[in-house]
């Protein structure tokens, strides 16, 4: 069964769609409708960076992925079928010094370097390379990455896309917990779990996977878009309202209770002062700040995780 925790990830309330230092203007063709995610995030920490056929929002305080964007179809991913894997892992050298992973941060880890767009998408040489850039990794667990993830999540999106009439946009990201796990002395942060939205434009389908990072992770069946966005707090599809693809279920199943991810960091809301009513808050976000990082307990009434109901659901 799911385990029924919470998260609080590391967001501030500052939408980056109308952000300048985030605006993927070199590469909004990744995006659907080419626009990118509305996503709330603290300024001066967050990197929009274009490769050459994928794009990466990056964190320099996880010194990882918020998400990682590729836009796949057919031809694309013909081509990537006899590029060769590189495996020449690189330091992201666009990103400011204090913001970046080191390749010395996972070394003797026991995570893997798990790739978020995956090698082999890759259709070009320059796009292979890229794809080994530590922006484009997160800390993974091995047999996660090398079995449960590769095998029943990257493959099937690639096959979905190698079968779909148009372009599969596909964001993959990292969730983390409230107390991230920590890697080498850059203290690049563990993900809790690991995300991959798949969106087909022409059916205008969505579905996402979700899966624990851990090595005894187990598959689970895809969970609706609207789903994915109240877990991250994340509007991958902003205008969209896709139906649910996949073999996707609305909600999170009656088995497996969904962990509260939509919970900010103290610094957007500054200390925890005095509040300690639904009515004192001001938005869903103020209240899971409330919840998760000042323990006021008196917003979860009923216990499931979810603070104020009528702001939260």
């Amino acid at each position: 069964m799911f385990r029924s925790i919470r998260f609080a990830l590391p967001i501030l309330l500052l939408s980056i769609s109308t952000a300048s230092h985030a605006a993927f203007d070199a590469c909004r063709d990744y995006f659907p409708n080419q626009t990118p995610p509305k996503v709330s995030m603290s300024p001066g920490k967050i990197r929009d960076l274009c490769m050459s056929d994928f794009a990466i929002l990056h964190s320099g305080e996880s010194k990882t992925a918020v998400f990682v964007v590729e836009k796949l179809n057919r031809a694309r991913l013909i081509d990537a079928q006899d590029e060769e894997r590189t495996d020449k892992f690189y330091e992201e050298a666009r990103l400011p010094s204090a913001h970046r992973a080191r390749l010395a941060d996972y070394k003797g880890s026991g995570f893997d370097r798990g790739h978020l767009a995956p090698a082999a998408d890759m259709p070009t040489p320059e796009a292979m390379a890229q794809s080994f850039s530590l922006a484009n990794m997160v800390p993974q667990a091995s047999e996660n990455n090398r079995g449960i993830w590769a095998k029943n999540v990257e493959k099937p999106a690639r096959q979905y896309a190698m079968r779909a009439k148009g372009d599969v946009f596909v964001f993959t990201g990292p969730v983390f917990s409230a107390k991230p796990e920590t890697i080498g002395a850059g203290r690049v942060w563990v993900p809790s779990y690991l995300y991959k939205l798949v969106y087909d434009a022409a059916d205008n389908k969505a579905w996402a996977y979700w899966v624990e990072n851990t090595n005894e992770a187990r598959m689970r069946r895809p969970i609706s878009y609207e789903e994915l966005l109240k877990r991250t707090g994340i509007e991958f599809l902003p205008g969209i309202k896709p139906a649910l693809g996949g073999g996707a279920v609305a909600g999170s199943g009656p088995s497996e209770p969904a962990p509260v991810v939509r919970a900010v960091s103290t610094s957007a809301f500054g200390e925890c002062g005095s509040k300690r009513y639904c009515k004192q808050m001001s938005s869903c976000e103020e209240a899971m700040h409330h919840l998760n990082n000042c323990g006021v307990r008196s917003l979860d009434g009923d216990g499931d995780g979810v603070p104020c109901e009528a702001l939260c659901r």
